[in-house]
């Protein structure tokens, strides 16, 4: 399984634009991978976690097409994890199966020259709900190309060769969000991003698995969070990887990494890895490939 990163920070970026603190002011004079865009994550180049329009910019950057993509998962519709008014971008009226790709160029009438195949998009109720209320979407979903399927935690289902389980995530109101477990050909990835950990029946389900691979949240790095919070900080991520450690639930050579960081409580990427490679953990940065399995 091949994932790219096409994104790391949380939702005010890494450095935020209007921020000036000490961790913001050394990643803007160092660059490089202490830049961080709203966390996001492509897999084998056709199955997407999360979609904002700097995760459609990056992949972009890194040379990466998504007309190969069949599925969406949306962990949650907070802005930095998913835009729907991006799906304006997919739109290809039906009736343009009649022109040929120059004539659509001419056409002027939408922003794609061929048909898209139809992407599935998964997400809780709040996702729907989103969807139907994005203003640049006038039209019934097959004129995007794209259909929503409605999931919440627990659910398990196949989507394009994957399968997928989602976990209900403790971040926001109940039911507001989910993470996911994806699994092909025998290799399973944890995306855990965002979350404050998991109730006792979530942590049973993730710990009946064994995982080639996780990416698990540590947004708010140095602050102290209490036990509920809808985030984690450094510790608490530390802790929900022992814990998966401990129930022998990583593969040999998993590949583990931090993701989703706030530069107001975390580290900038060049101080941060160092500190976290003495515990066996990565820190994901944009534009990252990783292999797992």
């Amino acid at each position: 399984m091949d994932i790219m990163v096409l994104g790391s920070g949380a939702g005010e970026g890494y450095p935020d634009p209007f921020c000036s603190c000490k961790n913001c002011s050394y990643a803007r004079a160092h660059g490089g991978r202490n830049l961080r865009d709203n966390s996001a994550i492509l897999i084998d180049g056709r199955l997407i976690v999360d979609m904002t329009e700097s995760a459609l910019r990056n992949a972009v950057r890194y040379g990466v097409s998504l007309e190969p993509v069949r599925t969406l998962l949306v962990t949650h519709p907070h802005t930095d994890h998913f835009t729907p008014n991006q799906l304006w971008k997919r739109l290809y009226p039906e009736e343009f199966d009649a022109y040929d790709e120059a004539g659509l160029a001419a056409k002027k009438g939408a922003p794609c020259v061929r048909p898209l195949p139809q992407m599935d998009i998964y997400g809780t109720a709040f996702v729907g709900e989103a969807i139907s209320q994005a203003a640049d979407l006038s039209g019934p979903h097959s004129l995007y190309r794209f259909a929503f399927h409605q999931i919440k935690g627990g659910d398990s289902f196949t989507a394009d060769g994957y399968v997928i389980t989602a976990l209900s995530a403790r971040h926001g109101p109940e039911g507001y969000g989910v993470n996911y477990i994806i699994e092909r050909d025998g290799v399973r990835l944890l995306y855990a991003s965002d979350t404050g950990g998991y109730d006792e029946g979530t942590w049973a389900l993730v710990l009946g698995k064994r995982y080639d691979g996780v990416m698990v949240e540590a947004t708010c790095g140095e602050m102290p969070l209490p036990e509920m919070a809808g985030h984690m900080n450094l510790n608490k991520a530390e802790a929900f990887i022992q814990r998966l450690r401990g129930h022998g639930c990583l593969a040999k050579g998993a590949a583990v990494y931090f993701t989703h960081l706030s530069p107001h409580w975390t580290p900038p990427h060049d101080l941060l890895v160092p500190a976290m490679g003495k515990k066996g953990i990565g820190v994901a940065y944009d534009g990252q490939t990783i292999r797992i399995g």
